[in-house]
């Protein structure tokens, strides 16, 4: 993207603003300053193709977001091993992407994720 802002002509309505941008496991995410710019990543992001996208929290793959925390002793098991017998014993169709996952000692297992059901 930034390439692309430096190689191609500004774009119409002036350059996005991006206030920040991490990538962990593949993915991206990114804090958009204004609706521009939400459009403007949207659009560039469009034009890949090849499954790439853009979605805001509650839309596309980030549809369902799910936090909890499972305590002892079923959470001392990994938060992916959690999550998978969620959506097997619920019947759920889909992925998820663990965002945050911590084990407490004494309560159990703590996860933040965003499911695609």
């Amino acid at each position: 993207m930034a390439t692309s802002l430096l190689r191609k002509p500004r774009p119409e309505g002036g350059y996005p603003h991006i206030d920040w941008h991490s990538q962990t496991a593949g993915r991206s995410l990114m804090a958009c300053d204004d609706e521009k710019a939400v459009s403007w990543v949207k659009s560039y992001v469009a034009e890949l193709g090849n499954d790439i996208g853009a979605w805001l929290p509650y839309e596309g793959p980030n549809a369902h977001a799910l936090q909890c925390m499972v305590p002892h002793p079923t959470g001392s098991f990994s938060a992916e091993e959690i999550l998978n017998q969620m959506m097997k014993t619920n019947e759920f169709q889909g992925n998820f992407t663990i965002l945050y996952s911590k084990k407490a000692e004494r309560a159990g297992h703590i996860s933040w994720s965003f499911c695609g059901f």
